[in-house]
C-alpha cells in the first residue's frame, strides 16, 4: 500500500457510506413514488402492493446487472460501465421524476387496466435510476472482496439494511411532515448526484483491485459456506419469497382496515428491514425456529381477535408477526450464506425470490383467490423454509437435541393446543363429544407434554435424546398454522352469496336471517366491513338501510331539501349497495361516482342482486372511475354539474382514500354545488380514524358552515353513522330536522392537502367505537314507494369524459 493510498477502515468507511445512502435513497425513491401515484389510482390499498412488486421486479434486475458485472474480469470495464449508467441515471431523474409525470392520465382508461397502467407509469420514470441505486451494495461488496480478500464483505448488506431503515423513519418523521410532493423528489434528485459522483469515483479507483484479483482466495471459501450448494440456492429462494410474501400481505392487512398511507407502508417495510439487519450480524445468535413459534403463537391469536382490537393493538399484533417470524427465517438464510465468491449470486437468489413473493400477492391472490388468504399462506410457507434450514444447520437444534431450545417449542405448543386450536379440527379429526371431548384433548396433551418437559429437564446429560423433539414439535406448528389457514379459506368459501376481488378488493353479497325477528337481507361486505343491507321482503326492499336511513344526517338532509325544492341533484361517490337511490323522486337526479367495476355490477345488469337503482323512479347514472379524477374531467370539459348535495361515501373496507378529502379536493366538490344552497355531505363513520379535525379545518379555510350529526339510525337494521354537513347557506343547517339532532365541529383542525397530510394523526388510540350492525324489530311496514306514471329510465354507466 503506498503512502497516499487511504488506509482499509478509511475504504471500508467510504463504502460504507456510499452503501448507507444509496439503501437511503432507494427507499426514499419507493416512499415518494408511491404517495404520488395515490390520488391518481384511487387510494387503492393494491397501489403500495403493486409498487412493492415493481420495485422487487427492478431489485431483482440491478442484482442481476451487478452480478452480470461483477463476472467480468476487467476492472475498468467494470468502472466504464457503471459510469456510464450512473449519468443515464442521473439525466432521467432529473428528466422525469417530478410529480407532473406521475400525477396524470385519463381516469376512464385507468379503471380499465389499473395495475397495468401503475406498472407502466413506474417502469417509465423510475427503472433506470432504481437499477442503478440497487446495484450499488452488491457491487461495492464485491470491490471490497477483491479488494480485501481476507475480510468478509457481508458486515456492508447490515450497513445496506440499516440505511434501508433510516431511509424509512426519516421519510416518515421529517421528510413527509415537513415537505410537499414535488419538493421531496427535488431533494431526492439532488441527493441521487451527490452519491452518483462519489459511486463513480469509488468504481474508478477500484477499477485496479478488480483487475488485480483473477479469482477469489481459497480461504474465503472455507470461513463461510458449509452446506451443498444444491440445497443453498433453493432456500435462498424459497426462504426470501415467505417473507416478501408476508411482507406485502401484513401491508393490506392494516391497509384495508386503516387507511392507505405511508406510515402504514413504513411499519411493516420497516420491521422487514430491520429484521435483515439484526440476522445479518456476524456475532452469534440463537437459532430461529423458537422466536417463529413464539411470535407465532402470540399473532395468531390476536390476528384472529383483530376485528375487535383497538388501532395500537391490531398494528402491534400483526407487526409483532412480521417481524418475529422474518427475524427467525433471516437469521437462518445467513446461516446459509455462501462463500465470498457467490456473494453476487446470494443477492441475486434473495432477489428473486423476493420478487416471486410480490407477485404471488400481487397479481396472483387478487386472480385466483376470492379472500385476503396470502397472510395465512405466506406464515406457512415462511414456517416450511424455517424449519427446512434450521434441518440442513450443524448447527442447530433439530440435529443437536438441545434440551432448552425443545423445552421453548415445547411449552409453545403446550399452550396452543390448551387454549387455541381450532375445535371445528378437533371434532372432526377425533370424532369425539363436541364440547368436552376437545377440551378433553387440550388439557391432557398439555398435561402430558408437560411431564415430557420436566422428565427432560431432569436428563440433562441425555439431551441428545431429545434431537426428535424439536422436529415434532415444528411439525405440529406448522400443522397448527394450516388449520388456521384452512379454517379461513373454508369460512369464505362456505358462506353463501357472491363474492369476487379484483384490483381494489374484495367483494361479497350473502343473505342473513335474523333469528329473533325472521328479518332476511342482503348484505354488501367490502373488505371486512358491511357497506350496505337490502330487505329481500317486497314490501321492506325500498327502504334505505343502516347509515343511510331517513333519520341519519343524510337521510335527514334529503328529506329537508325535498321539502323545499321540486327537484334536486344528488351526486354521490361511492355506489356501495345503492341504499342513497332509495330517496329521489321522480322529477330528482342521483349519479353515482364509483371505481369498482365488481361493485357496479351488483347493481346494474344482469347479475345484479341489489334493486335499489332499478327500482329508483328517479334518473341515475353511474360514472366509473375515481369520484376525484372524475369529477375533474367533468369540470374541465363540461363545467359545473350544480349538485344540491354531494355525498362523500367513497371508502373500502374502513381504508380512507386521502386524495378525496384533501384541500383541493374539496375546493372541487365546492365548484361542483349550486351556490349558496349547496350542502356537501360526508359520511366520517370509522372504527379506526377520527376525520373530524379534517372537516373542521376544511369549514374554516373555506368559510364553510358545519354541523355534525350522530345517529343510530331509524330501520330495522341500523348501525352507528357519524355525518358532517358543509354549506355556505346557514339557514339549511339551521332547520329544525337538522340543527336539533346535530353540533358544531370540534375546536380542533388539522390540514390535509395532496401533498401534505397523514391519516397517522387521526388514529384513535383506545376504545374505537363499533360499528356493528344491530337488528330491532321493525314498529311497522313502511309505505310502498308511489310508482311513477312511467317506467323509470334504464341507469346508465359510463366513464368520465
Amino acid at each position: 500500500m503506498t503512502s497516499d493510498e487511504p488506509r482499509p477502515s478509511e475504504r471500508s468507511l467510504v463504502a460504507g457510506t456510499v452503501v448507507l445512502l444509496s439503501a437511503f435513497l432507494l427507499f426514499v425513491l419507493e416512499l415518494v413514488t408511491a404517495r404520488a401515484l395515490l390520488p391518481r389510482f384511487g387510494g387503492s390499498p393494491m397501489v403500495w402492493t403493486t409498487s412493492m412488486l415493481v420495485y422487487q421486479v427492478l431489485l431483482l434486475v440491478g442484482y442481476a446487472y451487478a452480478h452480470g458485472l461483477a463476472r467480468q474480469r476487467s476492472g475498468r470495464l467494470q468502472a466504464v460501465v457503471h459510469v456510464v449508467l450512473l449519468a443515464v441515471g442521473v439525466g432521467i431523474a432529473y428528466a422525469r421524476l417530478r410529480t407532473g409525470a406521475l400525477g396524470g392520465g385519463d381516469p376512464a382508461a385507468m379503471s380499465r387496466h389499473p395495475a397495468l397502467d401503475l406498472v407502466w407509469t413506474m417502469l417509465v420514470t423510475i427503472a433506470i435510476p432504481f437499477i442503478v441505486v440497487a446495484a450499488t451494495s452488491p457491487l461495492v461488496q464485491h470491490w471490497q472482496a477483491c479488494r480485501y480478500p481476507n475480510r468478509s464483505a457481508y458486515w456492508l448488506y447490515a450497513v445496506s439494511n440499516i440505511g434501508s431503515f433510516g431511509g424509512l423513519l426519516v421519510y416518515l418523521v421529517v421528510i413527509e411532515p415537513l415537505l410537499t410532493v414535488e419538493r421531496q423528489f427535488m431533494l431526492w434528485r439532488l441527493t441521487f448526484m451527490v452519491v452518483a459522483v462519489a459511486l463513480a469515483a469509488l468504481a474508478i479507483r477500484a477499477r485496479r483491485f478488480v483487475s488485480l484479483a483473477p479469482a477469489m482466495p481459497a480461504q474465503a471459501d472455507v470461513t463461510e459456506g458449509l452446506r451443498p450448494v444444491r440445497y443453498q440456492v433453493l432456500l435462498w429462494i424459497i426462504v426470501p419469497a415467505g417473507t416478501s410474501a408476508m411482507l406485502l400481505a401484513a401491508t393490506n392487512e392494516l391497509c384495508l382496515d386503516l387507511a392507505v398511507f405511508p406510515f402504514l407502508w413504513v411499519l411493516p417495510l420497516s420491521l422487514y428491514l430491520l429484521s435483515f439487519s439484526l440476522a445479518f450480524r456476524s456475532r452469534a445468535q440463537p437459532n430461529g425456529l423458537p422466536v417463529g413459534a413464539i411470535v407465532t403463537l402470540v399473532a395468531l391469536v390476536t390476528t384472529a381477535l383483530s376485528i375487535a382490537l383497538p388501532a395500537p393493538l391490531h398494528m402491534a399484533s400483526i407487526s409483532a408477526l412480521l417481524f418475529g417470524l422474518c427475524l427467525a427465517a433471516h437469521r437462518e438464510l445467513y446461516r446459509l450464506r455462501p462463500a465470498a465468491s457467490r456473494l453476487t449470486a446470494y443477492y441475486l437468489s434473495i432477489a428473486a425470490g423476493s420478487g416471486v413473493g410480490g407477485a404471488v400477492v400481487a397479481w396472483l391472490a387478487p386472480t385466483c383467490f376470492v379472500g385476503y388468504w396470502e397472510f395465512q399462506i405466506a406464515i406457512l410457507v415462511v414456517w416450511l423454509g424455517l424449519v427446512a434450514a434450521t434441518a440442513l444447520d450443524p448447527q442447530g437444534c433439530m440435529r443437536r437435541g438441545d434440551t432448552r431450545q425443545a423445552g421453548v417449542l415445547l411449552g409453545v405448543v403446550s399452550y396452543l393446543l390448551l387454549t387455541h386450536l381450532p375445535e371445528r379440527w378437533i371434532e372432526v379429526c377425533l370424532k369425539v363429544w363436541p364440547w368436552g371431548g376437545s377440551v378433553a384433548f387440550r388439557m391432557s396433551a398439555a398435561v402430558v407434554l408437560s411431564l415430557l418437559l420436566w422428565w427432560g429437564g431432569l436428563r440433562r446429560r441425555r439431551a441428545a435424546q431429545w434431537s426428535i423433539w424439536p422436529r415434532v414439535l415444528a411439525g405440529v406448528v406448522i400443522f397448527y398454522v394450516e388449520c388456521s389457514m384452512v379454517e379461513r379459506v373454508r369460512g369464505d368459501r362456505s358462506q353463501s352469496g357472491r363474492v369476487t376481488r379484483n384490483f381494489f378488493g374484495v367483494v361479497r353479497v350473502q343473505e342473513v336471517r335474523h333469528s329473533a325477528t325472521g328479518i332476511q337481507l342482503r348484505q354488501l361486505t367490502h373488505g371486512r366491513i358491511n357497506h350496505g343491507w337490502q330487505y329481500v321482503n317486497p314490501n321492506l326492499k325500498g327502504e334505505p338501510t343502516s347509515y343511510h336511513s331517513p333519520s341519519t344526517g343524510i337521510g335527514r338532509l334529503l328529506r329537508l331539501l325535498q321539502s323545499q325544492r321540486e327537484r334536486i341533484r344528488i351526486g354521490v361517490t361511492g355506489l356501495g349497495a345503492g341504499a342513497l337511490a332509495a330517496y329521489p323522486r321522480a322529477a330528482d337526479q342521483i349519479v353515482f361516482y364509483e371505481i369498482d367495476p365488481q361493485v357496479v355490477a351488483l347493481s346494474v345488469g344482469p347479475g345484479a342482486v341489489f334493486s335499489f337503482l332499478s327500482d329508483c323512479p328517479g334518473r341515475t347514472d353511474i360514472v366509473l372511475g375515481d369520484a376525484r379524477q372524475s369529477l375533474q374531467a367533468e369540470q374541465y370539459r363540461q363545467g359545473s354539474r350544480r349538485y344540491d348535495v354531494l355525498v362523500l361515501d367513497a371508502f373500502s373496507s374502513d381504508a380512507i382514500p386521502m386524495h378525496l378529502l384533501t384541500r383541493e379536493a374539496i375546493s372541487l366538490y365546492l365548484a361542483h354545488l349550486v351556490q349558496p344552497g349547496g350542502v356537501l355531505a360526508v359520511n366520517i363513520s370509522n372504527r379506526f380514524l377520527d376525520i373530524e379535525p379534517v372537516l373542521a379545518d376544511m369549514a374554516a379555510r373555506f368559510d364553510l358552515h358545519a354541523l355534525l350529526i350522530d345517529s343510530m339510525g331509524d330501520s330495522p337494521v341500523r348501525a352507528r353513522s357519524l355525518w358532517v354537513l358543509l354549506t355556505r347557506d346557514p339557514v339549511i343547517l339551521a332547520a329544525p330536522e337538522l340543527a336539533e339532532v346535530g353540533r358544531p365541529l370540534g375546536e380542533k383542525k388539522i390540514t390535509w392537502t395532496d401533498s401534505y397530510g397523514s391519516p397517522f394523526q387521526l388514529l384513535k388510540w383506545w376504545n374505537p367505537q363499533s360499528r356493528g350492525l344491530r337488528m330491532i324489530p321493525p314498529r311497522r311496514a313502511p309505505k310502498a314507494a308511489t310508482a311513477p306514471a312511467l317506467l323509470p329510465e334504464q341507469t346508465s354507466v359510463r366513464r368520465a369524459e
